[in-house]
């Protein structure tokens, strides 16, 4: 029968153990601590292999080669088949995340001067957008 010391013990390794393997030792790959707005999730697919998705839905994010620094080619139906991700106010900027505003006048999130999007037909277990008209998965 153990006593309380030992419990206690491996306890204590059990949690140093799992905080390794949420924030890695020094020689994993994994990005820098990075801002993102509340809209945006920051996810681990894989070991060293990071991606941003909608928070809280988790569906995955994407950019468009087509779009130029800060202005969306995807208007109208391309629009309803890749929704700009929304942002609330205009101006905002968090890291390298800011807000842009498109022709309409609605409000988008842009990564690194890129207008983000998600994509309508994806599921947050099988995206299948990436390569697709020039759409490719957001990571950092």
């Amino acid at each position: 029968m153990m006593n309380s010391l030992t419990i206690g013990i491996l306890t204590l390794v059990a949690s140093l153990l799992s905080a390794q393997a949420v924030l890695g030792d020094e020689s994993a790959e994994s990005p820098e601590v990075m801002a993102h707005p509340g809209a945006v999730a920051l996810s681990e697919s894989k070991p060293g292999h990071w991606s941003y998705k909608a928070f809280p839905s988790l569906r995955p994010l994407y950019v468009n080669e087509n779009d130029s620094d800060g202005k969306s080619s995807c208007t109208d139906s391309c629009a309803a088949a890749w929704p700009p991700l929304k942002a609330d106010e205009k101006g905002a900027e968090v890291g390298n995340w800011k807000v842009i505003e498109r022709e309409t006048g609605d409000l988008q999130w842009a990564y690194k001067g890129q207008p983000v999007h998600q994509r309508f037909h994806d599921s947050v277990t099988d995206p299948r957008g990436d390569g697709l008209d020039g759409f490719r998965l957001l990571e950092p």
